[in-house]
């Protein structure tokens, strides 16, 4: 029942809270079983060691106070001690309390343990047995700080942390086992120290700060040492290398010369020299197919597929192929000489399309919902790195943004709509990440929420491989480009920023093609931007994303004010596009081919675009009719 101060389990919080050891350990529930015992005496005062660290940041502060909350439901906790067995300056920690005192309207007061702080840490943080450690404040309640209880020396003058054989050249070598006295630490912390300081007590003046340090002038360092030493056996094992290649080169030299000035025979049982040259016949196969390190998109692979397929059937029309009844089971895929792993057949991705998302993108699809209750089957991998994924629908969110290496779900849509899958690479600056996919629509039943085992999937699907887009989301950049330095000059020079009449503006998906060259289906051709419809002058602007429209200014501009300008609606089935709505604008040997996300955009788009051409045509045909009847009156 005697009056006692309880310091309890220093640094123990910070590690429960920041380390996975103090988590498995149990850290905090072995405190909140101690805490009830220790505040049993009423003239106790309890002091959880929080780790001074742990008070630096107020997200880290916030996770202190709510551990401090759960001690106190479990007993009496009066506050916390700071700088245990440490270095930090008084006046830092009082900072640290006081600013944690505000956070939790000053229920927690702080003690700060001065027995070796007085002169603060030394540039690097050595912790152990620092030789420029020094005796701070004794112990006392004279703090001149409401917040601050008590100034204790918790950890005892002169007391060893350690040998410290393998740490730095701060640390005093020598300092036995932890807790034993070290005379050498307690002389140094003497003479740097409170008393010598402020009470002008002698010193003891039996060691300098550069005692153990080692020398510098007189000798050579184990670093430059191990230097040397490794330039020599480099240059040995060089110098082996060459000899070794000299002499197989010599050789060679030898055998060619005996070689060629032997003498020529014709008589039986005689060899022919080694380098004696033989045409052997050129072979009849086809070169094998070789791929390029780094494509993985489908397109690029289905295409080695064929050539792979060609060659196998070169291979089975030789005869020596053909006779052997072993390569032909193996070439011709025999399922009995394959050996089948179930764990890899339940990780792969059946019927799946591969891309390659670049650095600062992000890559989607869109999969039109029909009706209510319907479900979205998905399954994913990447190739050793994660990649952030979400599902929406309408906008609502159904799968909360997470970044994960492989998964695979199913997730239930309460209204038809477009369900948007998106796979996102923008937190990333120097990798590029491939994704393997395959999703699909699945009808459920609404009662029983399983699917129907009626065959609906490929009636919904149509075993059709959803081509997706990709949008550039990284936006943040080191440099100005050249090119939104001088729109950006130029709009405030001039005063483009005014708003413009648009008669439509909002995303549309591109295709990233010329009428020249074949249509390339490939997931990688069709991005995501934003469009505006000039309507009075019949231009059609592309910029690559909203904020880009008083930014950079246009990436491209389609001219509609031409006679040979037309607008037709596209095969979504030939051309693959993320979306079923896709549609064309051309203008001579130029030609957008552009596809929405839904058919209200669709229909809006079309019309939007259609009702320019042909006002932006009549009014030129108006102005150059009306220019033309007043050239007939003044000719009369």
């Amino acid at each position: 029942t005697r009056p006692v101060i309880y310091i309890m389990e220093p640094d123990a919080v910070g590690l429960a809270l920041k380390d996975d050891c103090g988590k498995k350990s149990g850290y905090i529930d072995n405190m909140s079983k101690a805490i009830p015992v220790l505040s049993g005496n009423n003239n106790s005062l309890l002091y959880v060691d929080v780790g001074y660290w742990m008070l630096e940041t107020e997200y880290n502060q916030t996770m202190v106070k709510e551990t401090l909350k759960q001690f106190t439901t479990e007993g009496r906790v009066t506050g916390i001690a700071l700088d245990t067995s440490n270095y930090r300056n008084t006046s830092e920690m009082t900072a640290m309390c006081e600013s944690f005192g505000n956070m939790t309207g000053n229920n927690y007061h702080c003690v700060i343990d001065t027995s070796r702080n007085y002169r603060g840490p030394k540039s690097g943080g050595e912790w152990c047995n620092s030789r420029y450690a020094a005796l701070g404040v004794p112990s006392t309640n004279n703090t001149a700080n409401n917040m601050i209880d008590y100034f204790l020396w918790l950890k005892t003058p002169g007391e060893s942390d350690g040998a410290c054989v393998n740490n730095g050249d701060d640390a005093l070598k020598g300092g036995g086992t932890p807790g034993q006295f070290f005379p050498k630490a307690f002389s140094l912390m003497w003479d740097r120290g409170y008393f010598v300081d402020v009470l002008k007590i002698a010193k003891f003046n039996e060691y300098s700060d550069s005692v153990d340090l080692p020398q510098t002038g007189g000798g050579i360092s184990y670093l430059a040492l191990g230097i040397i030493i490794a330039c020599c056996v480099v240059f040995i094992v060089l110098g082996i290398f060459l000899k070794r290649r000299y002499d197989a080169k010599q050789a060679r030299r030898r055998y060619v010369n005996n070689a060629v000035t032997a003498p020529r025979t014709e008589e039986a049982g005689t060899r022919k020299p080694y380098l004696s040259l033989k045409k052997y016949p050129r072979s009849s196969l086809d070169p094998l197919p070789s791929l390029k390190l780094g494509r993985y998109d489908s397109t690029y692979l289905e295409m080695k597929y064929a050539e792979f397929d060609a060659y196998i059937a070169h291979l089975l029309a030789l005869d020596a192929v053909s006779t052997c009844d072993l390569l032909n089971r193996f070439l011709r895929d025999d399922s009995s000489l394959l050996v089948s792993d179930a764990s890899d057949e339940e990780d792969a991705v059946v019927d799946a399309t591969t891309v390659t998302i670049r650095k600062g993108e992000s890559y989607s699809i869109s999969l039109e919902v029909p009706t209510p209750n319907a479900a979205i089957s998905y399954h994913f991998t990447t190739r050793k790195h994660d990649i952030g994924f979400t599902i929406t629908l309408n906008e609502e969110t159904l799968q909360v943004y997470s970044r994960e290496v492989a998964l695979k779900g199913l997730v239930r849509c309460s209204n038809a709509g477009i369900c948007t899958l998106t796979w996102d690479n923008s937190y990333v600056w120097h990798r590029s990440k491939v994704v393997t996919y395959h999703a699909e629509i699945v009808l459920m039943s609404p009662r029983t929420q399983s699917p129907k085992k009626t065959g609906i999937n490929e009636a919904v699907d149509g075993n059709e491989r959803h081509t997706g887009f990709i949008e550039h989301t990284q936006r943040t950049s080191l440099l100005l480009s050249p090119r939104r330095l001088v729109n950006t000059s130029m709009r405030r020079i001039i005063g483009w920023d005014k708003h413009e009449a648009w008669l439509k503006a909002g995303s549309m998906i591109i295709q990233r093609t010329k009428v020249k060259k074949p249509l390339v289906h490939a997931a990688d051709t069709w991005y995501r931007k934003w469009f505006t419809l000039d309507g009075a002058n019949g231009v059609l602007r592309c910029y690559d994303n909203q904020a880009s429209v008083t930014r950079e200014g246009p990436q491209a501009r389609l001219k509609l004010a031409a006679s040979n300008t037309s607008l037709s609606v596209a095969d979504a089935r030939q051309l693959h596009g993320p979306t079923p709505y896709i549609f064309t604008v051309q203008r001579g040997k130029t030609m957008w081919i552009l596809c929405t996300e839904t058919e209200e955009d669709f229909s809006s788009w079309h019309q939007a675009i259609s009702k320019s051409i042909f006002l932006v045509n009549w009014s030129a045909g108006h102005e150059n009719g009306a220019k033309s009847d007043d050239d007939e009156e003044n000719d009369v």
